[in-house]
């Protein structure tokens, strides 16, 4: 009996066993793969049991089924740019995974010139930032995507006005005269991105509009910037400054899928400036018995103005593709209010990308296309509408006790004329810009043979800018007339032609040949014309009607037109060369013809050669663990400026209307002489220096890289006096060195990588010193940059001289107030605009599908110029019956007489800003078929700031870095966002 019991037992525990086995072995598990970016399908990702050779791929949909065994199955999930991942099965039978992209991993392919590298091949200096580290947020332009974000690259915004042009430097200024900007390539085109907007009314142009306001952000793949001249000089003539490349989605092989992504939210000012408040100013008024007017409004004409501004996106993206053909097409609308009323911006916009392979995949055909329009409604904030000033110089002049209108609704006017009702001012003068861009860039690349490679490539790129203003016959400006209409209207564009040769090679064991040279021929026009009308009987035409008003000759305002252009011949070639990926070796050289130079100086070669060590890669780096990538670089380049405008080095003769005469009973027009030639006129040539290392431990944990730089510009271009008597008192022409020299840091380490959880974090660092070596031919020092307001007339406030910074704050020392007088000492350098470091600071968290990050910047050690301060922080402006800055009756100081510039005026301007913060949500849709994801997120900009500095803000750009007048204000912007896949 025990006998048989123990029979029955042993048989039930194998029956047990059989079935456990049978089941371990003929499980099969189901499930999806997406990204944990925008929740599409992830077809091709490798699904493996671990510890097995088992395993299988997604399909065009991300889905897989895989047989599994064993007492406790894992799968790998593994696919490329993307983290690794481990999933215990359990009891589970259906699996849904969502891959994280690696960062590290995409940042091994970045975008060069004329073509792509891996990062561990690049032997220059550069940074890359790519999609998924871009500043989140309201983003009117591309350089707002990477501000802060790449040590060395200082992008400083002009001032809170939707789509003002911001001010870009790379490495520090390189020029005086010629432009600073980089050079701008979108998808292999380099572009001109001078601005294209027309010039304005007479009571205070805004600012010039960014032409990199037209590219939807949203379009936006990768960022790379070419920083050292190895990296540059392939652009020649056009890379001094750097050179900023831009790369737009393009389609990817699978199921067509739809995403839609949206914001809403709005923008605040950050600050307000401390002006009396009308009772504040009664006070003042009554206090020193002083016979001003005095209303019975309390009226805070700054709040009158400013205002809670809206901002929403809307984008609309669809793509896919076969392994032939992928495509990505994308619509966008984007609306952003004005802090100032009556002001704002809109884009709509459309891209087509489209890539296609034929003839056994030999060719490669591809398509980028965009159009848009934007919409600039402005307002005439800038200080630059004669003695009467702009909106923030009357928004603080403005008597607070005045209303804002009179008992029958009609504005209030001010009893002086040199005073405008602000509020009036913004509302009833009209300012419209309207910018439709074209730009199409269409290539084909065939495979000869083996390696070698032929591209042909035609591109164009149209603006049309209009701008139409009206002053209404009744208006806050005084004008003694009745209306002013003007429409101006600018066309520019370009068209390019570009062929080259690459080919690539293995010529024996571990050495690997990569060459490429071309031909590019581009042509730059540009027109435009304008008409002006006044005295119209009505406004109802406004400025759509120009014949209604006077004539516009005795108006005195003729109208003008233009039409001019200029080309650019380049041949270039570069030659990487590596033996066993440990010596890599890269020259290059461009030669440029330019028809903007002189005719004995047309032509500028521009060479570079760099070379790079992979230590790592060494036998005795093998046993260090620690150690993942080290890599030293050592480059050195020449590269050069075309920036100066066109027919400068010819004799221009134009028409002047103040030399007209009565000739034969017929009204003539005269020609004067405007231009000196100078047949002897160059390239501005900048040389640069470059020793880098790259660093990679624990694993690629940690990684970044050190830099240390000498870049020196020399022949600048100058103006410079001519022998008297002349007709024109200048002539342009080449003398003078700059240098700048520095060390950049940037780091980027996954601090915590476990399970649900992980925390990176990434920083950069870039300390530059810019000096003036010498101004050979010049004036021993150049003084510019005059300061504004009542009394400043002829005033300079910057000096570019040899062993300074250039454009060194310059004046007298304020040694103390007597009796309301100011007692000023010698001139002398009074500060430097330019910051002796830089630093950004970006942590991202992510547990499970909640993520957050935030992102801090911060500029160290520059002088900032508050001409704001010095025309309002004085008592006497109240006997004049106008406003004031709070501090003129606090500080101590009973300054009286009109100010004076001086040291007192000159402020620290260092700050910490946490630029942006985002925390966001990826809901899991597994479970349904009609989404691919859904992500909620709210973010934050320009959430506070740390300073010393008494103004607005100390990040500014008004008329020349540093210096800050009557400014429009900074926003702090809140905005909460869905983004949904189909």
């Amino acid at each position: 009996m025990k006998v048989k019991s123990l029979l029955q037992t042993v048989l039930a525990l194998l029956l047990i066993l059989s079935v456990s086995v049978l089941y371990a072995q003929s499980r099969m598990i189901k499930g999806k793969v997406t990204s944990d970016e925008d929740g599409n399908p992830l077809p091709g990702v490798n699904v493996t049991l671990k510890g097995t050779t088992s395993g299988t791929i997604t399909d065009v949909e991300g889905n897989f089924s895989l047989s599994v065994s064993g007492d406790n199955p894992v799968l790998i999930f593994s696919y490329v740019g993307f983290i690794t991942q481990e999933v215990s099965v359990g009891m589970q039978d259906n699996i849904n995974v969502r891959l994280a992209i690696d960062v590290r991993a995409l940042s091994e392919v970045v975008v060069v010139g004329y073509g792509e590298q891996k990062k561990r091949d690049i032997t220059g200096a550069m940074a890359s930032v790519k999609s998924k580290d871009f500043n989140p947020g309201a983003i009117v332009s591309p350089e707002q995507l990477l501000q802060g974000r790449a040590a060395g690259v200082v992008i400083t915004s002009a001032n809170g006005d939707p789509g003002a042009n911001p001010n870009v430097r790379i490495r520090g200024g390189t020029s005086i005269n010629a432009s600073n900007l980089p050079l701008y390539v979108i998808d292999g085109v380099p572009i001109d991105n001078g601005t294209v907007t027309p010039g304005g009314a007479n009571l205070g142009a805004a600012p010039p509009r960014n032409p990199l306001n037209t590219l939807n952000p949203n379009d936006i793949e990768s960022i790379d910037i070419l920083k050292d001249a190895s990296a540059a000089a392939i652009y020649g003539s056009r890379g001094a400054n750097g050179v900023i490349i831009i790369t737009t989605k393009k389609g990817k092989e699978g199921k067509g899928t739809l995403n839609y992504d949206t914001y809403a939210g709005f923008n605040t000012p950050a600050k307000y400036l401390p002006l009396l408040n009308a009772a504040e100013y009664r006070q003042f008024v009554q206090s020193n018995r002083l016979n001003n007017d005095l209303g019975n409004a309390n009226t805070d004409w700054q709040r009158e103005v400013l205002r809670t501004a809206l901002v929403h996106n809307h984008d609309l993206s669809f793509g896919g593709g076969t392994a032939k053909t992928q495509y990505r097409a994308s619509v966008n609308y984007f609306s952003q209010e004005g802090m100032v009323i009556n002001s704002g911006m809109t884009r709509v916009s459309g891209r087509i990308n489209v890539n296609h392979k034929a003839i056994d995949d030999k060719l490669n055909l591809e398509l980028q296309l965009m159009g848009s329009q934007v919409n600039d409604q402005l307002v005439p904030y800038s200080a630059t509408g004669g003695f009467e000033g702009g909106l923030f110089t009357n928004v603080m002049k403005m008597n607070p006790t005045f209303p804002v209108r009179k008992p029958d609704g009609s504005f209030f006017e001010y009893p002086s004329p040199s005073i405008r009702n602000p509020v009036a001012l913004a509302t009833q003068l009209s300012d419209n810009v309207v910018t439709n861009r074209i730009f199409a860039n269409i290539g084909a690349t065939y495979e000869l043979i083996q390696g070698l490679k032929a591209r042909i490539a035609v591109s164009t790129d149209r603006n049309l800018s209009t701008r139409k203003v009206y002053v209404p016959r009744s208006n806050p400006a005084g004008l003694p007339f009745g209306g002013d209409a003007a429409i101006r209207q600018n066309d520019f564009g370009f068209e390019r032609f570009e062929t080259y040769l690459s080919y690539q090679k293995t010529l024996m064991e571990n050495h690997n040949l990569n060459v490429i040279a071309g031909y590019d021929y581009q042509i730059f026009n540009r027109e435009g014309f304008g008409a002006a009308g006044r005295d119209f009987i009505t406004d109802a035409f406004g400025p759509h009607n120009l014949g209604a008003g006077n004539s516009t000759v005795l108006a005195g305002i003729p109208p003008f037109s233009f039409k001019e252009n200029n080309k650019l011949i380049s041949f270039y070639a570069r030659a990487n060369y590596d033996i066993a990926g440990k010596y890599l070796f890269t020259a290059t050289f461009r030669r440029d013809g330019s028809s903007r130079f002189g005719a004995n100086n047309k032509w500028g070669n521009f060479p570079s050669a760099s070379v790079a060590w992979r230590i790592v890669e060494e036998n005795f780096m093998k046993d260090i663990d620690v150690v993942t990538d080290l890599k030293l670089r050592v480059s050195y380049g020449i590269t050069g400026s075309q920036e100066i405008g066109n027919r400068r080095s010819l004799t221009i003769f134009n028409a002047d209307p103040g030399l007209r005469a009565i000739i034969g009973g017929v009204p003539q027009t005269g020609v004067a002489l405007t231009q000196n030639p100078n047949p002897n006129l160059k390239w501005e040539e900048t040389s640069q220096l470059n020793i880098g290392l790259d660093y990679g431990f624990l694993d690629n944990r940690l990684t970044g890289s050190i830099d240390y730089f000498i870049k020196r510009t020399t022949d600048l271009l100058l103006e410079f006096a001519v022998p008297q008597p002349a007709v024109v008192p200048t002539i342009l022409g080449n003398a003078g060195e700059v240098e700048n020299k520095g060390i950049e840091f940037s780091a980027n380490y996954t601090a915590v990588d476990k399970g649900d959880f992980r925390w990176d974090i990434s920083a950069n660092f870039a300390h530059i010193q810019n000096k003036v070596v010498s101004l050979a031919g010049s004036a021993d020092s150049i003084f510019r940059a005059n300061a504004s307001g009542a009394g400043q007339s002829g005033v300079n406030t910057q000096v570019i001289a040899p062993g300074l910074p250039a454009n060194s704050w310059y004046g007298p020392t304020l040694l103390r107030i007597e009796n309301g007088v100011q007692i000023l000492g010698p001139r002398q350098v009074l500060g430097n605009p330019n910051p002796r470091f830089t630093y950004g600071i970006n942590n991202s968290f992510r547990y499970k599908r909640l993520d957050f990050s935030f992102f801090l910047q911060g500029v160290q050690g520059m002088e900032v110029f508050n001409n704001t301060a010095l025309e309002y922080t004085v008592k006497n402006n109240v006997f004049t019956n106008i406003n004031m800055l709070r501090e003129a009756i606090n500080d101590g100081t009973n300054l009286t007489e009109t100010p004076k510039f001086s040291s007192r005026w000159i402020e620290d301007g260092s700050f910490l800003r946490l630029q942006n913060a985002i925390i966001g949500y990826n809901f899991d849709v597994s479970n349904v078929k009609w989404l691919s994801n859904l992500r909620v997120y709210a973010t934050g900009q320009n959430l506070f700031l740390i300073t010393k500095y008494t103004g607005l803000d100390p990040e500014v750009s008004a008329a020349f870095p540093g210096y800050d007048y009557a400014n429009y204000p900074r926003a702090r912007t809140f905005i909460f966002g869905i983004n949904v896949g189909f």
